[in-house]
């Protein structure tokens, strides 16, 4: 959540819950139909995929103690 907050530089998500901006990284059998197939990536896709990655990794750094 961290991670997540520090991209807020214009504070659009201080009144937001940690589920809410969470569910933005949830998708649902809907919005996965809603998602076109092939083409150039959605930059919020991309963006999500990021966040994910780089969240993975800073848990990673901070349960084994070695930073990168």
């Amino acid at each position: 959540m961290r991670l997540i907050r520090t991209q807020d530089s214009f504070g659009l998500w201080e009144g937001q819950s940690d589920a809410e901006l969470l569910g933005e990284f949830i998708i649902t059998k809907q919005r996965q139909r809603a998602i076109p197939f092939g083409g150039d990536p959605d930059p919020d896709a991309l963006w999500r995929l990021d966040m994910f990655y780089t969240a993975v990794a800073l848990a990673i750094e901070e349960r084994s103690g070695v930073s990168t």
